[in-house]
């Protein structure tokens, strides 16, 4: 623990925020030093963008649940028998599958098939579709998902295409009351 500590500075958190927008980077910079003048440090960096749309590749891995091998697209390696296929390409969106929420999500989606398969589902915040193509793949019907951001309405389409996901209804947006 304490490697690990002395790696992550120590006795500072660090705390890494993407944005495109580097002024309400530089915004949200001054606010910070403002309320907190002492022990806070930040910095702004640029990071081209072909640099991250690539370099986050390599912490890819295929995930492997009860019936899922979810991999991305450039993975040579093949599906265990067994196991249905599901391809992922996030893109920009949110969405490689390995967060923690989306792979309990998955192990729900999972337990839930054989009693639901005639269950209608609906996808809040989709990101890439994982949980809706694997929905689909499991026999759930009808799909909705939608996601505010329009990254992920073509990574939605995009993994669709890539899995043979068809019947999912997407729209770019939230659920108003």
């Amino acid at each position: 623990k304490a490697a690990l500590f002395n790696q992550l500075g120590g006795d500072e958190s660090p705390i890494v925020l993407y944005s495109y927008d580097q002024s309400w980077l530089e915004d949200l910079s001054q606010q910070l030093l403002h309320h907190f003048p002492h022990g806070i440090s930040c910095l702004i960096a640029h990071l081209a963008t072909s640099v991250w749309q690539e370099g986050w590749k390599e912490s890819f891995r295929p995930i492997i649940t009860q019936k899922f091998y979810l991999y991305p697209p450039w993975d040579t390696g093949s599906c265990p028998p067994g196991k249905i296929p599901l391809i992922i390409n996030p893109g920009m969106a949110f969405g490689t599958g390995q967060h923690a929420t989306t792979q309990l999500c998955l192990e729900a989606l999972e337990s839930l098939s054989g009693n639901y398969r005639e269950g209608a589902l609906l996808d809040v915040g989709t990101g890439s579709g994982i949980l809706a193509i694997a929905a689909q793949k499991l026999g759930f019907a009808p799909i909705d998902a939608c996601d505010i951001d329009p990254d992920a309405m073509l990574a939605l389409k995009e993994n669709c295409t890539l899995n043979h996901a068809g019947g999912i209804t997407s729209w770019q947006g939230s659920l108003e009351p």
